[in-house]
């Protein structure tokens, strides 16, 4: 978000437009004319308030005619402090105008493969760059895919290499097992 003097807002929007690709645009203007004539007719009437107030603090002589003529100052200053900052902001809102810019980053898979060879060199040579593009990706995938997995394969793995070698142990035995029964059978024959 930009926030540039009114004057200059024309050239600096026509200057962003010529950076990149314009998607979507919406000016609009916001029209406080009547805003500001009522804020600054209500801050004319309230200090002339204000100045009447004070004048009759000066002739008050009753403590109780003081107390009330303050109180109803103090109101008639909180609001035409509040009125003064509105009248300010507007006032500022008039002298700047704000630009909202949002960006998109360019893929670079759309590279525009220009050559002497016309519409077919020029599509086989984008589908060349885009093929080997999209072969990239999948392969950085896969190493992405094969480290971030590993905490769950190393486990696995080493459960499966486990249970290979008890079985290798218990087969092996079992086949110990069975010779052993067959030269006892052949010797007892």
């Amino acid at each position: 978000s930009l926030r540039v003097p009114a004057d200059r807002f024309a050239p600096l929007l026509s200057g962003i437009k010529e950076l990149g690709k314009v998607k979507s645009e919406h000016v609009y203007t916001d029209d406080v004319t009547m805003q500001f004539i009522d804020l600054e007719a209500r801050i004319t009437n309230l200090a002339a308030q204000e100045k009447r107030l004070r004048d009759l603090l000066q002739r008050a002589e009753k403590v109780e005619e003081i107390m009330l003529v303050e109180s109803e100052l103090g109101r008639i200053r909180g609001e035409l402090e509040s009125l003064e900052g509105t009248f300010r902001y507007l006032r500022e809102r008039i002298q700047f105008s704000a630009i909202n810019i949002q960006l998109e980053e360019r893929d670079i898979r759309t590279l525009v493969v220009k050559d002497e060879l016309g519409g077919f060199g020029e599509r086989m040579i984008s589908l060349l760059v885009l093929n080997t593009n999209r072969l990239l990706e999948g392969l950085s995938n896969s190493i992405i895919v094969a480290i971030g997995s590993l905490p769950i394969i190393v486990p696995i793995l080493l459960l499966i290499f486990a249970l290979w070698k008890v079985a290798a142990v218990l087969l092996k035995k079992a086949r110990n097992k069975k010779r052993g029964k067959q030269q006892h059978l052949s010797q007892n024959q």
